[in-house]
């Protein structure tokens, strides 16, 4: 009697979703919005390091410089934006399964063509937003690349110039080699070295990423279900459909599960 009588109270089940700055988006996305500070802020320390240093910028004549920091700055705008499109739009949430949904732990909703949940951006990944996780990879991925081409022909102007300046006897390459262990000190140095580890390593690891979901995608097994069922229609014309037309998750009526208050007698 006492529970039929008792209020009742709306909750979201145990979906970890949250507001911010009016957008919807995982509990977890605390390493996506890190990365959308973060990668600005690597590729304006790595164009007033590396690129622009007297050194680099020497060994470039203007036009060339201007397209290398034409083209860093694009991949990071790209990079950037499509990751924000991942972490707010709508992965595909439905309110009841279909034969292609499964349903995210992290977030307790189901997602139609549900593949994984990113912990390291806190987003899921589904139907309608798995165009903007490839794109996000794909950008990430170049702009890593071309950071660890620049970092490479920095370090090659930077020996070539010392090695014309010494010549090529074996007292100046010790000299040189003297020289190299005491620029490691400096800071411009330890920057050099963190800057091509992020770039090294995140260019690897995006690179996959990408190459994997996007041979995924056009085998139509972009998702779990479609792995598991043999003969499941889809191709990368249909991941990508969504790219030019974005739905934010705020726009989703999440269902409300309720359950009854507990009172006292």
């Amino acid at each position: 009697m006492i529970s039929d009588t008792a209020p009742l109270r709306g909750e979201w089940s145990e979906r970890r979703r949250r507001f911010i700055w009016g957008f919807n988006v995982a509990g977890d996305c605390v390493g996506g919005l890190a990365l959308l500070i973060g990668i600005p802020a690597l590729a304006g320390v790595h164009l007033a390091a590396v690129v622009l240093a007297p050194s680099s910028a020497a060994s470039h004549d203007g036009s060339t410089l201007l397209l290398e920091v034409f083209v860093e700055l694009l991949l990071c705008l790209g990079s950037v934006i499509f990751l924000f499109l991942l972490l707010v739009t709508n992965p595909g949430f439905v309110e009841m399964p279909t034969d292609f949904s499964c349903r995210c732990r992290r977030c307790g909703i189901e997602v139609e063509d549900f593949d994984h949940h990113c912990g390291a951006v806190g987003a899921c990944i589904g139907k309608d937003n798995m165009c903007y996780f490839i794109l996000f990879l794909l950008f990430t991925a170049m702009l890593c690349v071309l950071g660890a081409v620049q970092n490479v022909a920095f370090v090659a102007a930077a020996m070539r110039a010392r090695s014309d300046n010494t010549g090529p006897s074996w007292a100046s390459r010790k000299v040189c080699i003297d020289a190299v262990f005491t620029a490691l000190r400096s800071p411009r140095a330890l920057c050099l070295l963190v800057l091509s580890a992020v770039a090294v390593i995140g260019g690897a690891v995006c690179t996959f990423l990408c190459l994997r979901y996007t041979y995924l995608a056009y085998k139509g097994r972009s998702s779990r279900r479609r792995r598991r069922q043999v003969g499941a229609p889809g191709s990368l014309s249909a991941v990508f459909s969504k790219a030019l037309h974005p739905t934010f998750s705020h726009n989703f009526h999440f269902p409300r599960d309720y359950s009854f208050e507990p009172v006292s007698v």
